[in-house]
């Protein structure tokens, strides 16, 4: 679940609205354990999963994320940890990849698409303070990912998030990135938002020396 204002006639929101899915079942974790998913998590069976249903446990379950597999998933966890060193050159290659086609939409838009990250982790947000705005935006940009044929992560609150594997080629990943910051500059620019209604840009403060 990510944001805080529910996208029309949703929750606010789960990947699943992001993605237009109808799942028979949500699971849940760091909203509900205080940002630490492995504390507390569960999952919720919606109307139509009749079978799922009948269980003893009714409609919902909870657990903690290492329920039923702990040492597995200890022993997967820990030889994650040990791996994260080798990546450091494909992350460093995938923001050299995103980093100036990120720059590239925030100044042909106009301050409309407001997009940044570091390393592998970026993402853009529709710079609107008007949520019923970021949603139209939000719909004409997702119209566009799909004629496009990409998929970034749609964030409900309007805008996006990429989250690219490492492993990922640098050149193909950036290629794909080019199209998707494409249909946001045209999302942006069909909505016809007057510069004065953009959300202020604060720069960072300057460095004292």
């Amino acid at each position: 679940r990510h944001g805080a204002e529910p996208a029309a006639g949703g929750t606010g929101c789960f990947l699943s609205e992001c993605w237009d899915l109808q799942p028979d079942i949500l699971t849940f974790g760091k909203g509900i354990g205080g940002g630490a998913g492995h504390l507390l998590s569960g999952a919720v069976v919606l109307e139509g999963a009749s079978k799922l249903q009948g269980g003893p446990a009714g409609t919902a379950y909870q657990s903690h994320t290492y329920a039923g597999s702990s040492a597995r998933a200890l022993a997967n966890g820990a030889a994650l940890l040990a791996s994260l060193e080798k990546w450091r050159p494909s992350v460093r290659a995938i923001e050299a990849a995103v980093a100036p086609i990120a720059a590239e939409l925030n100044e042909a838009s106009g301050g409309a698409v407001l997009a940044h990250g570091q390393g592998a982790l970026w993402g853009g947000l529709f710079a609107h303070p008007d949520p019923q705005a970021r949603t139209a935006a939000n719909l004409e940009f997702k119209r566009l990912c799909a004629e496009a044929r990409v998929l970034p992560y749609f964030v409900p609150v309007g805008g996006f998030m990429l989250t690219p594997r490492y492993d990922d080629d640098p050149d193909v990943y950036g290629a794909a990135v080019r199209d998707m910051a494409d249909c946001a500059l045209q999302a942006a620019r069909s909505m016809g938002w007057a510069p004065s209604a953009l959300l202020p840009v604060s720069k960072p403060a300057p460095r004292e020396s």
